[in-house]
């Protein structure tokens, strides 16, 4: 196959992902990658449809790959940051979300996440400090149960507030999960370029299990 065929195949994979035909899409996508693995979006495509499948050892290695692929994306750093947190690997996320920023310091996303991972190993003041640098940067994220978690008696909740410590400082009570009504509905992230891998990244930001 020609690198052009990995271009069709990649963009049949997407309309396929668009209609929810998540394994065909795959199936395409893998081929694509295999005509060019040289490209960051292949494997990130990949691998979003293999973490969509409940193939995580799948989407490990090929999100990965991307981020090795394309150091200097801060996106792909962000991508592989949640999809590890997702799975309760704080310390590798937090240390994914530092690589985005050091990448793209106004990145929202990367400040979320990296608020994320620190509250769920219990740094709390740290936390506070990325979680308001992410909401300066964009007021419209939403994440209520991070800020719950870092000043529950802000949110109006004084029960909470009270009861909170004990329960956050145990790793992932609250912030194990990833559901996609929490986690920034309202936010459109660019996910690599074009039209091949961004159908990709909004079906991951709508699909992520709680």
């Amino acid at each position: 196959m020609s690198p052009g065929d990995a271009g069709l195949l990649a963009d049949l994979a997407t309309t396929l992902l668009g209609q929810k035909r998540h394994r065909e899409a795959l199936t395409f996508a893998r081929e694509a990658m295999s005509v060019r693995p040289e490209l960051a979006a292949y494997h990130a495509l990949v691998g979003v449809l293999a973490e969509a499948l409940g193939l995580d050892e799948e989407a490990e290695r090929e999100l990965g790959a991307s981020r090795a692929l394309s150091p200097g994306d801060a996106e792909s750093h962000v991508v592989y940051g949640f999809h590890v947190l997702r799975q309760g690997r704080a310390a590798v996320a937090e240390g994914a979300f530092r690589d985005a920023l050091r990448v793209d310091p106004q990145r929202p996303e990367a400040h979320h996440g990296l608020a994320r991972a620190l509250a769920e190993r219990g740094a709390l003041a740290e936390a506070r400090i990325v979680w308001k640098d992410a909401l300066s940067l964009d007021p419209s994220m939403i994440d209520l149960r991070l800020q719950r978690a870092l000043d529950p008696a802000a949110a109006g909740d004084w029960r909470t507030a009270l009861a909170s410590m004990p329960h956050w400082l145990s790793i992932g009570l609250a912030l194990g999960g990833m559901s996609a009504a929490l986690l920034f509905p309202w936010v459109a992230i660019p996910f690599f370029a074009g039209a091949i891998v961004g159908p990709a990244m909004r079906f991951w930001l709508d699909h992520r299990s709680p």
